[in-house]
């Protein structure tokens, strides 16, 4: 597995989309979990120890962590008793996921660019937005979508200037 993964983070680092969208949610969200990317990176895959993949895992799948979905026609009470049997006995952990704080934005814009061996370019722009519950996050999603068509339509499809080309907006 650290193979792969080592193989894939060497695939991304290649490729200007990747190395683009680490850069943007590095900038972003800089200080925050966000900012770092989920494949992790050559040095913390290069130094994982079995025993840092079981802490994690009894972390992750711990009684206060889980959420168990069940879809079945069986007897709602056989099923629970055998879920109580088998996650039941489990202590907790006490862990306690980390609380998401909003990024500070008081530094104004900030730039990253990586240049890089080839003839494609990524560029990414954004801004942080409220959150999914604030009253505009329905504006901003239509907002978002038509934007991403118009681009499409006049950069791509009529004026031939980009393989691809969007926009999104992403309301955590």
């Amino acid at each position: 597995v650290r193979q792969e993964m080592m193989g894939l983070l060497g695939r991304n680092s290649g490729s200007p989309y990747m190395v683009g969208r680490y850069n943007f949610y590095a900038s972003l969200f800089k200080g925050t979990p966000y900012a770092i990317t989920i494949e992790g990176t050559f040095r913390s895959i290069g130094t994982i120890q079995t025993a840092d993949l079981k802490a994690h895992h009894a972390r992750m799948y711990s009684p206060e962590n889980m959420i168990i979905t069940v879809g079945t026609n069986e007897d709602p009470a056989q099923i629970l008793a055998m879920l109580k049997e088998e996650f039941g006995q489990k202590p907790p952990t006490g862990y306690k996921p980390p609380e998401m704080t909003r990024p500070d934005t008081s530094a104004g814009v900030a730039r990253a660019h990586e240049k890089m061996e080839k003839e494609q370019v990524y560029i990414y722009l954004g801004h942080l937005l409220p959150d999914a519950f604030s009253p505009e996050a329905a504006a901003l999603d239509v907002a978002g979508e038509i934007l991403s068509r118009r681009l499409a339509d006049t950069l791509r499809e009529k004026q031939g200037l980009a393989y691809s080309v969007g926009a999104s907006v992403n309301l955590d």
